[in-house]
């Protein structure tokens, strides 16, 4: 077996090849982003836990 087989079975998860599509890709990291500055804006929303505005 070459060894360029091996190093792609064995490397780190960030270095192989994704299945997933760019655009996909985009799409559930914005996802992600827009929930969870969506619940950001829940404490800030609910009487000041969060500060908004000096």
């Amino acid at each position: 077996m070459p060894s360029d087989e091996l190093r792609s079975k064995d490397g780190l998860g960030f270095f192989r090849d994704a299945s997933l599509s760019l655009s996909i890709a985009i799409l559930i990291l914005l996802g992600t982003l827009i929930t969870v500055l969506g619940l950001l804006l829940i404490p800030v929303s609910r009487g000041g836990m969060i500060p908004f505005s000096p």
